[in-house]
């Protein structure tokens, strides 16, 4: 944890800066052992879209979510854009009570 926040601490002017040119942004750390990884999230799959890993050991989770956006890829999930907001459709021809891994 004492490294995020060296980064934190480096990145803070620059941050600082940028808002000053109306560039609004934050840092969101997601810190996980890689077997809590493994257990996948909901936050992973606004990963796929919008994220820039600081850190990442051996390409670990850069290969994660190559393989969940392949996976998705595969059962015909997008991102569906409505009123400002959006949501996952983590299936396309989904069955109710249908059971199935990402």
């Amino acid at each position: 944890m004492e490294e995020f926040y060296l980064v934190e601490e480096i990145l803070t002017p620059l941050l600082e800066k940028k808002q000053k040119k109306g560039i609004y942004t934050s840092l969101s750390p997601v810190i996980k052992e890689k077997n809590e990884a493994l257990q996948g999230s909901l936050l992973f799959l606004d990963l796929l879209d919008d994220v820039y890993l600081l850190y990442d050991k051996e390409n670990f989770f850069e290969n994660y979510l190559s393989t969940l956006k392949e996976r998705l890829k595969d059962l015909g999930g997008k991102k569906i854009y409505r009123g400002g907001g959006w949501y996952w459709l983590l299936k396309e021809d989904y069955s109710p009570g249908e059971e199935f891994k990402l």
